[in-house]
């Protein structure tokens, strides 16, 4: 039996009872840190990220375990509070911190006007800190901020739909007519839109001239298809001598 305790990595010295509660304690912390990393990656699958239930769940258990471990390597016993550390007790879990930042930046796009996955990327931080509060026995601070979180990303879900936000971005149009100029100007302005400014660009071997509009639009943050539509329309007007069109955006 001794054999068998001290292949899974017990130190039998303190009696086999002390050991398995050890390992309860060990166990909880694990499963707390499950549960929580759950919760916060529930919220993000019901919104069809890329990082959902599953990895939110890893991270958190990952966490917390890389805590465990690094606690473990200093010598800190899980059932007391006087431990004499052998090393420092946060060295492993440290890199934790820095190495989730690579995990988050994977689920970061840019789409037109909107950055799409920086919530999912904050979220995977954040359950990476809630497995490592697991890790270190703070459960009732993890489960408070958990839940304190995951209510107010779905409070901020709807909030966010009532918001609106200036939006820059340029127009270029090629024209073999110059006077269409300000008759595309005009158009922008009754898509709700806003010109800046107006720069033009001919190029003396041809007859072709390149009109810049600086545009604004105030958008609600929920509307990442506006310059699709907006484009569209504009090649449905047919306006004379325009060749061409394109945009970028600034924001």
């Amino acid at each position: 039996m001794e054999e068998i305790f001290r292949f899974f990595g017990f130190n039998v010295t303190r009696g086999y009872g002390y050991e398995l509660l050890v390992l309860v304690e060990f166990l909880k912390r694990i499963f707390v840190a499950t549960l929580l990393g759950m919760l916060i990656g529930y919220e993000r699958d019901k919104h069809g990220r890329a990082a959902g239930l599953r990895t939110h769940t890893l991270v958190s258990v990952g966490s917390a375990l890389f805590t465990l471990i690094s606690l473990q390597i200093a010598g800190v016993d899980l059932l007391s509070t006087g431990s004499v550390l052998r090393g420092d007790a946060g060295r492993i879990a440290a890199q934790v911190v820095t190495g989730i930042g690579f995990l988050g930046a994977g689920t970061i796009v840019k789409d037109g006007f909107m950055v799409k996955g920086l919530t999912t990327a904050a979220c995977l931080w954040f359950a990476a800190a809630i497995g490592m509060a697991c890790g270190i026995n703070q459960l009732i601070p993890a489960t408070l901020t958990a839940v304190a979180m995951y209510l107010f990303v779905l409070w901020g879900k709807n909030r966010e739909r009532k918001f609106h936000r200036l939006y820059p971005f340029k127009l270029f149009v090629y024209l073999s007519k110059e006077e269409t100029a300000y008759e595309i100007y005009l158009w922008v302005k009754t898509q709700g839109c806003t010109v800046t400014s107006m720069n033009w660009v001919r190029r003396p071997d041809s007859d072709i001239v390149k009109v810049e509009y600086y545009i604004d639009v105030n958008l609600n943050v929920m509307q990442p298809q506006f310059l699709l539509h907006f484009m569209r329309r504009l090649h449905e007007e047919k306006f004379e001598g325009m060749q061409s069109v394109s945009y970028y955006c600034m924001g």
